[in-house]
């Protein structure tokens, strides 16, 4: 699989955006989880996370007409080698060559004053039409709730043209990384 186009919106009520998607898309699955993630200055170019037991890493490619291009790097199960997690910072952050457990590496994070794990909890259905993937998710993190959709595909015309039919390009285009990091959602103080 290649890179996925993007287009993710955040708000406290899509509902309207779930029935359209209900009723013009194909209902695929439903499933809650339960993921950390990393949040630094020093990743800003990458979203990570911990999920089920895996370090799940996705590198920002392009950015084209506001849709996101990202590519996935890995999703590794742990324990991991620690020179594949220094890379993903701007400074060497654990000891080199190194194996590392999950556990582990969540109580260095932990002690870096530049870094903040979130817990996000999520119940997620996923949709698709044609090769256009649709997703309308409740996400809970910091006593807060929020309602996301998103689009995703390899077909940049195909998923611009699902963009406008569900009235998404009147919210902005913006990934996790960039809403958890808002500081009008999270008081993170480094920031």
């Amino acid at each position: 699989m290649g890179s996925r186009f993007e287009y993710r919106i955040f708000d406290e009520d899509l509902f309207s955006k779930k029935k359209y998607l209900q009723e013009y898309f194909i209902r695929l699955n439903e499933e809650e989880s339960s993921q950390e993630y990393l949040l630094s200055k020093k990743i800003h170019k990458y979203n990570i996370k911990i999920r089920d037991k895996k370090l799940d890493v996705k590198k920002l490619h392009l950015v084209a007409n506001q849709f996101e291009q990202w590519d996935l790097l890995y999703k590794k199960e742990f324990p991991i080698l620690t020179d594949e997690i220094n890379t993903l910072f701007s400074e060497k952050l654990l000891e080199t060559n190194q194996y590392i457990s999950e556990f582990d590496l969540k109580n260095i994070l932990k002690q870096e004053s530049s870094i903040k794990l979130l817990r996000v909890d999520k119940k997620r259905v996923q949709f698709k039409k044609d090769n256009i993937l649709g997703e309308f998710s409740v996400v809970e993190f910091d006593n807060k709730t929020f309602h996301i959709v998103a689009l995703e595909s390899e077909d940049l015309e195909g998923l611009k043209k699902s963009t406008r039919e569900l009235g998404l390009e009147a919210f902005q285009n913006i990934n996790y990384y960039k809403f958890l990091q808002d500081k009008k959602i999270l008081n993170i103080n480094y920031l």
